[in-house]
């Protein structure tokens, strides 16, 4: 074979292995990506440039000689500034977008980035084009200068964007995440672009905002310094109620809201005589403004109920002047119709079956009816307690936690079931938590009713030890044992009774 035919041969198995290393190398590219997008531990690289550079390198390969010099010197310069560009995206991930994930836990703002990026692709396009493309750059720079001054004239709104962007990217009033007001909209920032912030508001509602609205425009923001909110809810109570009982009353629903912090301490004010109320602010904070609308509304509802328990009303001004002797009436009957529901229910307490017919009437006239909204605790695990409370209406779960994990729900209770006998005949703190399951009222009898009945019929306080000794044994299941077990431990509560009520 001739030697020109053998140049000619090695010259194409060359280019032809040329070929296949570039496609070998864009399916590697392709795979790395399929496989970073699915393995979290695999650093992400950004690729599409560098496949672009292999695109037009496989596109120069191919070409036959001769082909129009202009074209190839296009190409040339393309590839050249695909593969400049590839290099400054891969090296800006793998330093500054890695040092400011490990940093900060979140990806580097896009503006930022796209900031960086630019100035970088625009000083290594401009020395491709004077080395591979032989390009007169300062012609080339006049002519930018001109063409920048007469666009600037045409889009100031679109350039004053891009500044104001700019700006709240350096100043950092607000980042993504944070919840904030603007006008009369409040939401979470999602994203802050060249042109525009977006936030989602609590309807799920997307606002766009104009940034260069928002460098002119007061915009509160919820979530900086630091997470904490205060909370402010009015309400109207009437005028008999003595401010002392409102606020403690209040202040108790605020201690029992897990969402509400203990320091700074909750506050409740007086701050208006009204024509038919006084009004009170309860004034609390909280961590996360996200949870706002939930928690005022689960503290109104807790207000309603808490109110009612303490026998404070919220008043209806013309109902309570032209009409209260029919209310009035009413609630004497309802009254009378309440106390003797009480009194047949009393008899379904074994513990109170020492008690006369007349000691359960008079416990009868005195106790109160409390009424608890869906989830509310009605006794906390650990509280120290004097309240028996008789399930009338409704059920209760009954929670028990053990050391740091969540409670767990170990029975229900339904009509007409009780609990609350320990603390009420010893003082014992609550061994559980009971809180309501739906609409849930209750009859409730405290120690203060109690001590009434003792100091009248002391004799009864045996009595009542051993019916209280026979229930506990019941209760952790040891029944069957001999007499003398329950003797004792009936011995040992009759103590702690009179103990407790002082006798």
């Amino acid at each position: 074979m001739e030697p020109t035919g053998l140049i000619e041969r090695a010259v194409s198995i060359e280019l032809f292995a040329h070929q296949w290393g570039i496609v070998l190398f864009a399916v590697a590219l392709i795979l790395y990506r399929f496989l970073a997008g699915r393995i979290k531990s695999m650093p992400f690289i950004p690729t599409g440039l560098l496949l672009l550079y292999l695109a037009l390198r496989l596109i120069l390969s191919t070409m036959p000689e001769g082909s129009d010099g202009k074209l190839v010197l296009l190409i040339d310069v393309a590839s050249a500034t695909a593969l400049a560009f590839a290099a400054i995206r891969v090296l800006f991930s793998l330093t500054v977008e890695t040092w400011y994930w490990w940093r900060h836990r979140t990806h580097i703002p896009r503006i930022t980035r796209d900031l960086v990026l630019l100035v970088a692709f625009s000083a290594a396009f401009l020395v491709i084009l004077r080395i591979r493309g032989g390009v007169n750059l300062v012609g080339l720079i006049t002519t930018s200068a001109v063409l920048t001054a007469v666009v600037g004239l045409a889009a100031q709104n679109f350039l004053g964007n891009i500044f104001s962007s700019l700006t709240i990217q350096i100043e950092q009033p607000f980042r993504i995440g944070d919840w904030i007001e603007y006008s009369n909209a409040v939401g979470k920032v999602v994203s802050i672009g060249w042109q525009t912030t977006h936030i989602m508001t609590f309807e799920e509602e997307l606002v766009i905002i104009p940034n260069l609205d928002v460098a002119k425009a007061v915009v509160k923001n919820h979530s900086r310094p630091t997470k904490r909110h205060a909370m402010k809810i009015e309400i109207g109570v009437e005028y008999g109620a003595a401010p002392a009982t409102v606020r403690d009353t209040l202040m108790a629903l605020c201690r029992q809201e897990p969402r509400v912090l203990a320091d700074p301490k909750p506050e409740i004010r007086v701050t208006d005589y009204g024509d038919f109320a006084i009004t009170y602010q309860m004034r609390f904070f909280y961590n996360d403004f996200e949870v706002s609308p939930n928690l005022r509304a689960d503290m109104m509802n807790s207000v309603w109920y808490g109110l009612r328990r303490a026998g404070i009303k919220i008043p209806f001004p013309i109902r309570d002047v032209q009409h209260r002797h029919v209310e009035r009436k009413h609630e004497e009957n309802e009254a009378r119709r309440l106390r003797a529901e009480a009194l047949s229910r009393l008899g379904d307490v074994p513990i109170l079956a020492p008690l006369s017919k007349e000691a359960l009437k008079d416990i009868a006239e005195k106790l109160s009816i409390e009424a608890f909204g869906d989830g509310e605790a009605i006794v906390h695990q650990g509280d120290p307690g004097d309240t028996l409370y008789l399930i009338r209406e409704g059920s209760c779960d009954v929670e028990v936690k053990e050391g740091s994990g969540p409670p767990a729900v170990v029975t229900r209770l339904d009509p007409p079931s009780f609990f609350g006998e320990m603390s009420l005949l010893t003082g014992e703190p609550r061994s559980a938590t009971v809180r309501a399951r739906g609409e849930t009222s209750v009859f409730s009898i405290s120690k203060a009713i109690f001590a009434g009945v003792l100091a009248s019929h002391p004799e009864v306080s045996e009595n009542l030890a051993h019916a209280l000794a026979s229930r506990q044994l019941e209760t952790s299941g040891v029944v069957g044992r001999i007499r003398e077990e329950q003797e004792r431990h009936a011995s040992r509560l009759l103590i702690r009774i009179k103990t407790f009520f002082g006798i």
